[in-house]
């Protein structure tokens, strides 16, 4: 059994009452169940460890708590994606499979600062625009990774 943490950050409490054009319209709490549903329905071998943060310090400490307890990461930065050097080093410090997921396409909004990622320099794998499957393809992903270094 591989343990997984999902890390989300600012606003992403607040999905559902916003920009739904971009977001989708299922809160963090429904996407969590049809994650985990999906993880259950295709066998994974999987437990996942669900945490949210508005503050940058707080996502930070999950990231680098992360360390000796898991073996991958997912996470969706939200803003913090655009601006944070301190997310992108405990990034790097984590030596097992990371994926960034963004519910929205990032380059395809209109505001350019979306379009640079500084976080995504220190993940493994980089998935946008899934809306609500988005953190299933995360794990999916990670998972996938692991199993194959396993065989090899």
């Amino acid at each position: 059994m591989f343990k997984f943490l999902i890390v989300n950050g600012p606003n992403l409490n607040m999905l559902g009452d916003r920009e739904s054009e971009h977001y989708g319209r299922k809160t963090l709490d429904q996407i969590k169940k049809i994650t985990e549903k999906r993880i259950k329905d295709s066998g994974l071998e999987v437990e996942l460890t669900w945490v949210q943060s508005n503050i940058e310090g707080e996502l930070v400490s999950f990231i680098q708590g992360a360390k000796k307890n898991f073996d991958g990461i997912v996470i969706n930065p939200g803003g913090y994606s655009h601006t944070s050097v301190s997310i992108l080093d405990a990034l790097k410090i984590f030596e097992g499979v990371k994926a960034e997921v963004h519910l929205s396409k990032l380059s395809g909004r209109v505001d350019d600062f979306r379009k640079k990622m500084v976080t995504a320099g220190g993940i493994d794998i980089l998935l946008e625009g899934l809306k609500e499957l988005s953190y299933f393809m995360g794990v999916f992903s990670i998972y996938s990774i692991i199993k194959d270094k396993d065989k090899k």
